[in-house]
């Protein structure tokens, strides 16, 4: 008889989460360091911002959410706390500066400006607003 194992699943993860556990998700999936996925998405994110934050949303939406956990992992979940919450606000910040700054070269002239003054300032204004929750 041969043992085949049942096919993993792919969920987001609780614990290994920064905004929506979806690089962390596919970390654990493919049982690599979540630090290398989360750097290939910002590498692909510096590419194309907008195909990167569409396939994310959509990842996010799409990919369910772990339904169990185990005890480590639980552990590790209140630990983390709100602490990962406001990292995940100031990376969204600064992914939406760099979307105004890469974004501007790509744009009509007027919608640029525009756009990306946008991007930049709604990038300050959740960065500000997370290191004020921070202390």
């Amino acid at each position: 008889m041969s043992s085949e194992e049942a096919p993993r699943k792919l969920y987001r993860s609780c614990v290994d989460r920064i905004l929506g556990g979806v690089c962390g998700g596919l970390a654990e999936h493919f049982n690599i360091d979540s630090t290398i996925v989360r750097l290939l998405f910002v590498a692909f994110f510096v590419i194309n911002p907008a195909a990167a934050a569409i396939i994310y949303i959509a990842a996010w939406v799409i990919i369910p959410e772990k339904p169990y956990l185990t005890p480590e992992e639980r552990m590790a979940l209140e630990k983390a706390g709100v602490k990962k919450r406001e990292e995940g606000l100031i990376l969204i910040g600064l992914l939406l500066i760099l979307a105004g700054v890469i974004g501007a070269a790509r744009m009509l002239v007027i919608l640029r400006d525009i756009s990306s003054m946008i991007l930049i300032i709604t990038g300050l204004f959740i960065v500000i607003v997370a290191l004020f929750k921070r202390k």
